[in-house]
């Protein structure tokens, strides 16, 4: 008896050890450990430097400092985690200076939203400045894209055509280009007036006219530009003959699937994000790649078919950029 509980005791003992010794191992961080860039990135040359300009202007160096204090005294995040979330809340807030209720897809870049809201005064004094209005915060419940892919959809378009995207931009915000565009926001953007466009999705203030004009005309030259393929095209545009895929390839993908391939458009969109970008590399350098923190740590430590009408416009009612089967959408990569 004497001897089994001697036994018992030295096997509690090393579990407790074990787990002691696994406890101290320093947690891996979900996102890569690089400087943030020096600036937001905003494209549209002189139109996107003004608001990036007016931005910076309107949110104190004190008060983000303090904010980042606040995050890593509240929430278990890395001090590269917390400037990456902190760079990519930023550029949220930009979007909000462009589209109406822009949601909120990631939990980690709330965080550092939520954390903002607390020193009260501070934030609806940098709102009021740059949005000249209270910017009201809508809890996160879900950051999930499934949960609203058509939603999902245009806050894709729109913060890859504002911003170049990093590899950690995908691992905060989830992988790019998972679902198709809805019907009918294409649909609008096809036949809506630039000034119709403007008071449908855009901010109502006169701010920021050009970049919002610049933004619609892109769309609508992007609508164009696929239905061109589509009646031009002998095949697959975006087939393996192209064996490396731009980005200006991807925006034309986007575009392209959602209007004649809904169904199946993770599908495609996942085969061409699978091959290599036109880089000296030959990889994927950009944030549109799958891979993750961990995938590299591991690898380094050894551990449908298109409809056929000519003219997408002419048929059918609002897919809601929902119509994907839970085959195609989202396969490939995984999530994030």
């Amino acid at each position: 008896m004497g001897v089994l509980i001697i036994v018992a005791a030295v096997i509690i003992a090393v579990i407790i050890i074990v787990k002691s010794t696994r406890s101290q191992k320093p947690k891996r961080s979900f996102l890569y450990d690089r400087e943030v860039p020096n600036h937001l990135g905003i494209r549209y040359g002189e139109k996107g430097a003004a608001l990036e300009e007016s931005f910076e202007s309107s949110l104190s160096t004190s008060y983000i400092e303090q904010v980042k204090e606040r995050v890593a005294k509240e929430h278990e995040m890395k001090p590269h985690e917390i400037e990456w979330a902190t760079f990519e809340l930023k550029r949220y807030f930009v979007m909000n200076a462009i589209i109406k209720n822009v949601p909120m897809f990631s939990s980690k870049v709330d965080d550092v939203w939520h954390e903002m809201i607390m020193f009260t005064m501070d934030y609806e004094r940098f709102t009021k400045e740059f949005y000249s209005r209270f910017l009201h915060h809508q809890p996160n419940t879900n950051s999930e894209a499934s949960s609203e892919p058509g939603k999902r959809a245009f806050f894709d378009w729109l913060y890859t055509h504002l911003f170049d995207v990093k590899d950690n931009s995908r691992l905060l915000w989830g992988r790019f280009f998972q679902h198709p565009i809805p019907r009918s926001i294409l649909k609008d953007f096809h036949q809506l007036s630039e000034e119709k466009l403007i008071d449908k999705y855009f901010t109502p203030s006169d701010e920021w006219d050009e970049l919002k004009t610049a933004l619609i005309r892109q769309m609508k030259g992007e609508i164009k530009q696929a239905e061109h393929l589509k009646q031009n095209a002998k095949k697959e545009p975006f087939s393996k003959k192209s064996k490396k895929v731009t980005e200006a390839t991807l925006f034309q993908a986007f575009i392209f699937y959602s209007l004649y391939a809904a169904e199946d458009f993770g599908y495609y969109m996942d085969m061409l994000m699978k091959r290599p970008e036109a880089s000296d590399s030959g990889t994927y350098s950009s944030g549109y790649a799958c891979s993750t923190p961990m995938d590299d740590y591991d690898h380094k430590h050894g551990h449908g078919g298109h409809d056929n009408n000519d003219s997408f416009f002419d048929g059918g009612g609002d897919s809601g950029g929902s119509s994907c089967s839970s085959s195609s959408c989202g396969s490939g990569c995984g999530s994030s």
